[in-house]
């Protein structure tokens, strides 16, 4: 959240203190995007700030964070008419302009957000859609395939469908889903260093549509893969509670 890290990092001087938001920073502690959201008076929640540092814009990340402010009620917005490019990237998800001054336009979009894959090349760079250079860092490689054994060793196979994701750019593990035979997904795990990129996101959805994964345990406290089960069509149908007070919630793939 955007909180009181605001005297360590200059981006943050101009976020007001009645907005409330969404900071991500990188493996050093150095900033990589921002999304700022501000309720006014008529209870209207707007979105003030939308920032990408330079070395993280292309990867899908101004979706993501309007996507963010969009469940948590924002749906206004201003910018200015000369920013050419982040009018583009609004309209593209679905913002509309409903109101103008002879500096800003003022725009708003309805219940959902338009996922927009741009192919542009002037734009690429701020709002390419994350599948479409995914591909570009990430392969994605069956368990049992000749392949895998280059990362993983024979121990990893027991009896079950599995995926792994290796980084192209260091031909690394950077994360792995394992499904058994009942159709129960788990354990999903991405290594710290290739988090934020959404390869668990990617690695969840191959394990519900390549491997029919339709059920799963999630801790109840876990709100980033609720929030993301709950995209893919999974509804809580239980709830079993530990001695240790850890609660795991059971979640299964809702029939259409």
């Amino acid at each position: 959240m955007v909180d009181d890290k605001k005297g360590n990092l200059p981006v943050l001087k101009h976020i007001r203190p009645t907005c409330k938001g969404w900071l991500y920073l990188d493996d050093k502690g150095q900033f990589a995007a921002l999304v700022a959201t501000e309720e006014k008076e008529n209870g209207e929640i707007w979105i003030q700030a939308l920032e990408i540092a330079k070395k993280y814009q292309g990867y899908g990340l101004s979706y993501k964070l309007l996507e963010k402010a969009h469940n948590n009620g924002a749906k206004f917005l201003s910018v200015n008419k000369k920013n050419e490019i982040a009018i583009k990237v609004y309209k593209n998800y679905g913002f509309k302009i409903y109101d103008e001054t002879n500096t800003m336009y003022f725009m708003s979009v309805g219940k959902t957000l338009k996922k927009y894959i741009n192919e542009s090349k002037d734009a690429s760079t701020i709002d390419k859609d994350f599948e479409k250079k995914s591909d570009k860092i990430f392969k994605y490689i069956d368990i049992n395939s000749k392949e895998a054994l280059k990362y993983i060793t024979k121990d990893w196979i027991n009896d079950k469908n599995a995926e792994i994701a290796i980084c192209k750019k260091d031909n690394k593990l950077a994360g792995f889903v394992y499904i058994n035979k009942s159709g129960s997904i788990g354990p999903l795990k991405v290594y710290e260093k290739y988090r934020g990129y959404c390869v668990g996101e990617e690695l969840f959805k191959h394990a519900v549509e390549k491997y029919k994964g339709k059920k799963l345990g999630v801790y109840s406290d876990n709100e980033v893969a609720i929030k993301l089960y709950k995209k893919f069509g999974f509804v809580e149908t239980g709830r079993k509670k530990y001695k240790d007070g850890d609660e795991v919630i059971i979640m299964e793939k809702k029939n259409r």
